[in-house]
């Protein structure tokens, strides 16, 4: 079982990202036979990210977090099936977006995030920790579907808000037309995909001072327990 990282000192945790603010989310296709494939990418990704080893002060600069994982974990973690799992850690891997290795005769294996350059910028990923002990379910990626338009649109734009974030700052100003540019959700999607993460307590939705355009949103935890 997968256990708590750190978590008295750490309510955040980070996330290479040069690759969604150069619009890579567009990979992430929403049409039938790619869409279970691109949210399970997404989840395996988030999940990864949530249980990662941070490398010590002393190790090299290009030095990747990193987790050790089975089927059985991410299983656990995610709620996605055996196959999703193959689907969606064959996609990062092919774009370059985990690395994994396989470790314990190959029933675990580790996946290190991003490119190998601690210089790239960093999305900053916030979490709740319910209890104490192991951590056994990461709430919302169990129950965002890996069938629907609207949650594959929330796991991409929830990912865009904590890569704007500017590092740890909660609240996000961000207009539709950079949303459709980084992710290739249409316009009059997204104000659903937000209203979808609104009712999930992920983000909240305030208004703008008019000159700044866009919404200003404001990230929520992702709850672990």
């Amino acid at each position: 079982m997968v256990g708590p990282v750190d978590t008295e000192s750490r309510a955040w945790i980070r996330l290479p990202c040069q690759w969604i603010l150069d619009g890579g989310l567009r990979l992430f296709r929403d049409e039938v036979a790619y869409r279970g494939r691109s949210a399970a990418a997404l989840k395996i990704l988030l999940t990864v990210a949530l249980m990662a080893d941070e490398p010590d002060a002393g190790t090299p600069s290009g030095q990747r977090v990193s987790t050790l994982l089975s089927y059985a974990d991410l299983n656990r973690l995610s709620g996605l099936s055996t196959i999703l799992i193959g689907a969606g850690k064959r996609f990062l891997c092919g774009h370059g977006l985990v690395a994994v290795a396989h470790e314990g005769q190959g029933r675990r294996i580790r996946y290190f995030l991003g490119r190998g350059s601690r210089l790239e910028p960093q999305a900053f990923i916030p979490f709740r920790h319910r209890a104490e002990g192991a951590w056994t379910r990461i709430e919302t990626l169990h129950d965002l579907s890996c069938t629907q338009i609207h949650d594959l649109n929330a796991l991409k734009i929830y990912l865009v808000l904590c890569a704007l974030g500017g590092g740890r700052d909660l609240s996000v100003t961000v207009r539709s037309s950079l949303v459709c540019q980084l992710t290739n959700i249409p316009e009059a999607k997204i104000a659903d995909a937000v209203g979808n993460l609104a009712r999930r307590s992920l983000v909240s939705v305030q208004s703008a001072p008019r000159h700044e355009g866009g919404d200003c949103l404001h990230l929520r935890p992702l709850p672990l327990r």
